[in-house]
């Protein structure tokens, strides 16, 4: 790949497009193809309209995982928010002397962020066999709140504060939504985007340079037009 450059489209980026995860990564850059959404005057609090999405993971000519994204007007007190809720419902079967195991993990997030890609909570439920792994984020107005724990053992549940003086953007996809809606995204353009890093407890920091506008073909082969952006550690 040139310039080590990884390009990936993230399930919520192409409409209906399978998505095949990448092995892995190997750099600290990622080329996103952003859609470009209905232009339109969009203030950073008004309300989007209800969106649901499927997405199939594939490898090795087989199916092994789907997702499920919908996101719906939502509000966080008192802030219009859009709520995403994704599921992702991934299975494997191994061969262990002719008996077939099957383990599945089933994986929702629901989050509150405002139009404009500000997080102001989330929640991550991982379902695996015998056990279930809860983590909320949340806003608290001083910085964000983690904590961590597995259902029926809340005595060991593990919180830490990340004192912040604002909130973080969700990804690059929200934050740049206000702009691509408004119209006012533009070739050559260049943002600095904060992330929470909630292993490092603190902020981390990325650069958006906005490529280009294309159009690819979708899973009907009809063409959508993109933005090609890429996000990179500074």
């Amino acid at each position: 790949m040139s310039h080590g450059f990884m390009p990936i489209a993230r399930p919520s980026l192409l409409r209906g497009a399978p998505y095949r995860a990448p092995a892995r990564v190997l750099c600290a850059a990622l080329l996103l193809l952003l859609p470009v959404l209905a232009v339109g005057a969009h203030a950073a609090d008004e309300a989007i309209p209800r969106s649901e999405k499927w997405y199939e993971q594939s490898q090795d000519g087989g199916k092994t995982a789907y997702f499920r994204v919908v996101w719906s007007p939502s509000t966080w007190k008192g802030r219009n928010t859009v709520h995403d809720t994704t599921t992702f419902v991934q299975s494997s079967t191994r061969n262990m002397g002719g008996m077939r195991d099957t383990f599945s993990v089933t994986t929702t997030s629901d989050l509150e962020r405002g139009v404009d890609g500000t997080k102001w909570w989330s929640r991550t439920r991982v379902e695996e066999p015998k056990r279930v792994t809860l983590a909320e984020t949340v806003w608290t107005g001083k910085g964000y709140r983690v904590s961590t724990h597995i259902i029926g053992q809340e005595a060991n549940r593990k919180v830490f504060e990340i004192p912040l003086d604002k909130p973080v953007m969700t990804d690059a996809e929200s934050f740049l939504g206000t702009f691509i809606r408004a119209g006012t995204l533009k070739k050559g353009a260049t943002f600095d985007l904060r992330n929470l890093d909630e292993r490092a407890r603190s902020v981390r920091m990325s650069k958006l340079t906005v490529v280009s506008a294309e159009s690819i073909k979708d899973e009907n082969g009809e063409d959508v037009a993109v933005w090609r952006v890429l996000e990179s550690d500074p």
